[in-house]
């Protein structure tokens, strides 16, 4: 099934219904390589939302477990890594009704996972069910 039009669809009916705001969580993914100051970016996710027509203020992506902070068709679009290497951060200023006052600003920031100590009845559990 194509997302981008099914993507269109529940944001104009959420939208009719009075949503304010529209993030959308895609398990599409892409990766993108920054480069003499401009950034190219593949995968998925790159193809899906160039095709979006509906307001969408965000859009949190997944599933090729690569960092991607850009902008596309107008949408912020991130995706924080896997396994909490990193976090993703999405700042939406809201006007007083509630909607969107500008776009979203996101950052990826990484976590120094040597510096964290697992906790040991999470740890054990997760891998006495992959044992």
């Amino acid at each position: 099934m194509d997302p981008a039009p099914v993507i269109d669809d529940r944001a104009r009916k959420l939208r009719a219904r009075g949503a304010n705001l529209i993030v959308v969580i895609a398990h599409e993914g892409g990766f993108c390589n920054a480069s003499n100051n401009s950034e190219d970016c593949t995968g998925d996710i790159f193809k899906v939302v160039p095709r979006i027509t509906e307001k969408v203020d965000l859009i949190v992506a997944a599933h090729t477990h690569g960092l991607v902070n850009t902008v596309v068709n107008g949408i912020p679009l991130t995706q924080a890594r896997w396994g909490g290497q990193a976090i993703g951060i999405a700042d939406i200023p809201l006007n007083s009704a509630g909607g969107a006052a500008g776009p979203a600003r996101t950052e990826v920031r990484s976590v120094n996972t040597a510096s964290v100590q697992p906790y040991a009845p999470i740890s054990f559990a997760c891998c006495a069910r992959t044992c």
